[in-house]
């Protein structure tokens, strides 16, 4: 399960702009997850913490949204 996500945020205030993804299966799931997010006035950073459900059989629990956050953090801080 391959899903490619593309966040698009202001680098100062965190708000997110946008975000396209890409893959076979759970990218509208991502999407979901992320349009909330954006309806809520979250953040990008506050994404990392956000508490989402998975099921082991079928999923990781390193969830592609998080991951996305964290990979921006270990690279480019914030």
């Amino acid at each position: 399960m391959t899903v490619s996500l593309k966040l698009i945020f202001d680098p100062e205030s965190g708000r997110i702009d946008g975000v396209q993804a890409a893959g076979e299966e759970s990218a509208d799931k991502r999407i979901e997850v992320l349009a909330t997010a954006m309806h809520a006035g979250l953040c990008a950073p506050d994404l990392a913490d956000l508490p989402l459900a998975y099921a082991p059989p079928f999923g990781s629990a390193k969830d592609s949204v998080k991951m996305l956050v964290l990979h921006r953090r270990a690279h480019h801080g914030r």
